[in-house]
């Protein structure tokens, strides 16, 4: 059956990335087409199973801080529109030793103002979290805007809320190839190939304009990639 598949952009795989950049793209009045090889929110991708970790005390460096704070603002924003909850932040704890790496780098940053966070130590630990039982050396850090984020209904819920916005998302369409064309009237201006976990091969840097191969030989528009 034939489908109005002119767009702006085409977005390669709508998971983890493709689905929040259809959203982000859609609400901004971008016309926006997604191909994806399953559907949002299916199991073989990274981004399977019910909650992944949250942090906002982040030992990999301050540089993250930035993109943490714009995350949980997106992450509310869709909550918003698509009238789902995703991300609970119930507070988190890491546990090491005080000489450790990693506990050291998270009290560096708390010296340096980067992130709001408390330090237990081996009885006030007990006192406050008795299930957890610390070994002699250890502390506990706190960070209270730590939780979890429920990551398959994310995906769905930025899928859907993009379409809601006007984007077209095309269901289990496995796309084969990139067939440069130049830049045909009806071809996208742009490609996005969104990398998957178990994706085969890929040809997202084409360069404008384009036109993907299905299997069976059936050329449709605009480019993808399996």
């Amino acid at each position: 059956m034939p489908r109005e598949l002119d767009a702006e952009v085409a977005v390669i795989g709508s998971a983890t990335v493709g689905s929040m950049l259809m959203w982000q793209l859609a609400r901004r009045g971008v016309q926006a087409i997604g191909f994806e090889r399953h559907a949002p929110g299916h199991d073989r991708g990274a981004v399977g199973g019910e909650t992944r970790l949250f942090r906002m005390a982040y030992a990999e460096g301050a540089q993250y801080g930035e993109l943490l704070r714009q995350a949980v603002r997106y992450w509310r924003e869709l909550e918003v529109e698509s009238e789902t909850a995703l991300l609970v932040q119930c507070g988190g704890l890491a546990i090491g030793e005080l000489s450790g790496a990693y506990i050291d780098q998270l009290l560096v940053e708390r010296a340096d103002g980067g992130r709001p966070i408390e330090v237990f130590d081996r009885r006030a630990a007990h006192d406050h979290y008795p299930n957890n039982l610390l070994r002699g050396g250890e502390v506990a850090v706190l960070d209270r805007q730590a939780g979890f984020l429920r990551c398959e209904p994310a995906v769905i819920a930025a899928a859907e809320t993009a379409e809601q916005h006007g984007a077209t998302l095309l269901r289990h369409t496995r796309v084969d190839e990139v067939l440069e064309r130049g830049r045909p009237r009806r071809d996208p201006r742009r490609q996005c190939g969104v990398a998957g976990a178990r994706r085969g091969c890929c040809a997202p840097d084409r360069g404008p304009g384009g036109c993907c191969r299905r299997p069976g030989g059936r050329t449709s528009r605009p480019g993808a990639c399996r």
